[in-house]
């Protein structure tokens, strides 16, 4: 039979082998170090920069962002690390409470790192306190543990959204309904009160009202209070809601701006849920189980 099952038959056997051996060489062409996609993936390589005084001390905690890119925390020797393309000299922006701002080129140094001189201010050197190494490290946040918490974050081990003094220093709300909303893991919601009036609460992205941490410890007394005690705890139908009978109508919780100074905020941590939150903040955070908002008081710095 001569029809076009036989000639396949005779053929396709060829036909497959040129095919296949084709399709070998492409990707080897692909595969090798001059390809375009293989160009673009040697060129991210880990980038450090270095951030010091003009005395030559290393100041740590600064923030440092490659312009139009993800800002990280400096470690408390200064040293903040990228995966960026290689280049001879990068566009960085670098802040820290304490010093000028630097905004600009830094050229690559000779071992291959970028070093960014921050000028101290004068008017705030009373205020910032400078170890005998030179880092500006010996604050409040960084004995609290704040620093820490981010570099594990930064690490990848938790998920959490920081605001840092830099940070909130640059957007000067005095709200802190305010500041959350800079979040993407909490937003601003509300609870009916008495009378069906709306009260403001901080809840997490899927709707459940977040615990608040004020230097550790949980605000107590606030409609945010209520809403994070009324949230049922089990899987029960009332589950273990608290009743809210033993409050008058007139009574009125404030809200979480009603009684605290967003000025006087000097950081803030948001975590999602408490599987994410460190465990040193857990234990003070009570019976909440939606997330953790934790708020630190005292001078920027």
């Amino acid at each position: 039979m001569n029809g076009p099952g036989r000639q396949c038959r005779a053929g396709c056997g060829a036909w497959s082998r040129r095919h296949a051996l084709a399709a070998l060489v492409g990707l080897a062409a692909l595969a090798a170090p001059g390809a375009p996609g293989v160009r673009a993936a040697a060129a991210q390589q880990a980038v450090r920069v270095e951030v010091r005084d003009d005395a030559g001390a290393t100041v740590g905690f600064a923030l440092v962002a490659p312009v139009g890119g993800a800002s990280r925390v400096a470690s408390d020797a200064g040293v903040a690390e990228f995966r960026l393309r290689a280049a001879d000299s990068l566009h960085l922006r670098v802040r820290r409470i304490g010093y000028r701002e630097f905004q600009g080129w830094v050229p690559r140094t000779d071992v291959g790192t970028y070093a960014v001189r921050l000028e101290r201010l004068a008017a705030t050197l009373q205020a910032v306190q400078v170890t005998a190494a030179g880092a500006s490290v010996n604050t409040p946040l960084a004995q609290r543990g704040f620093y820490d918490r981010v570099d594990r974050v930064q690490k990848g081990a938790i998920l959490a959204d920081f605001f840092t003094p830099e940070q909130l220093d640059e957007r000067p709300f005095t709200k802190i309904s305010q500041m959350i909303a800079g979040s993407r893991y909490a937003r601003v919601g509300s609870i009916a009160f008495n009378n069906n009036r709306r009260l403001l609460v901080i809840v997490s992205r899927g709707g459940c009202p977040m615990t608040i941490l004020l230097d550790g410890q949980p605000v107590i007394g606030t409609a945010q209070d209520i809403a994070v005690s009324e949230t049922p705890q089990s899987l029960a139908p009332a589950g273990t809601r608290q009743s809210r009978a033993a409050t008058t109508d007139a009574f009125q919780p404030p809200t979480i701006d009603d009684v605290i100074d967003g000025r006087a905020v000097s950081a803030i941590e948001v975590y999602p849920s408490m599987a994410n939150a460190p465990q040193e903040l857990v234990r003070g955070s009570g019976r909440g189980s939606c997330g953790i908002v934790a708020l630190w008081t005292g001078a920027r710095r």
